[in-house]
């Protein structure tokens, strides 16, 4: 996405925040104000907040909508660098291979390290909750890739111990950007 987009997304983030605030403050203002106030004004003040509870939600799916987008596009890119790779990996390797694998890791790492420079700007042009929104969303795309291509793979132990290690490799990844909780969406 475009700087200006991630701008804009922002915005609507705020939008959202304010005017549920907004809502809030007109809903504990009528009370103490409502003897003062003819039923007229008491209507239009509880339509105006009516209206702004609505387009706080409006504001808040229309975020999400947005925040969604920007998350599956991203995969698409992710997967191109990186998930491509792992789809090729074979885990019926014997010993050796493993060994090999130590010194030159098949993908995971190259995999992270590509992220990182695609993701970088994302993270720098969102607010922290719109980045960690996003962030959630890839990691539940990415997880449900990586199984989807588990499913389809054979095993060696010793493959099953290099899955491990790359699993490891993707979770520290993701938990190193995210204050959510991420280690159990990858315990499976």
């Amino acid at each position: 996405p475009s700087f200006r987009s991630m701008q804009w997304v922002n915005s609507v983030e705020l939008a959202v925040e304010y005017t549920t605030r907004l809502h809030a403050e007109f809903q504990s203002i009528l009370p103490r104000h409502s003897q003062t106030l003819s039923e007229h004004d008491v209507a239009k003040v509880l339509e105006v907040a009516s209206g702004l509870k609505a387009s706080a939600e409006l504001f808040r799916e229309h975020l999400q909508t947005c925040l969604s987008k920007i998350a599956h596009m991203m995969d698409s890119l992710l997967r191109a660098k990186g998930l491509a790779e792992f789809e090729a990996v074979t885990f019926r390797i014997g010993d050796a291979e493993y060994t090999s694998y130590e010194i030159n890791d098949p993908w995971a790492l190259a995999a992270v390290q590509s992220w990182e420079v695609l993701l970088q700007p994302l993270q720098k042009g969102l607010s922290e909750t719109n980045w960690d929104a996003v962030l959630r969303k890839l990691v539940g795309l990415v997880i449900q890739h990586v199984e989807e291509l588990v499913c389809m793979k054979a095993f060696t132990q010793c493959g099953g111990l290099q899955l491990d290690k790359d699993v490891r490799v993707l979770r520290k990844y993701f938990s190193d950007r995210t204050e959510a909780p991420v280690r159990e969406r990858f315990a499976r």
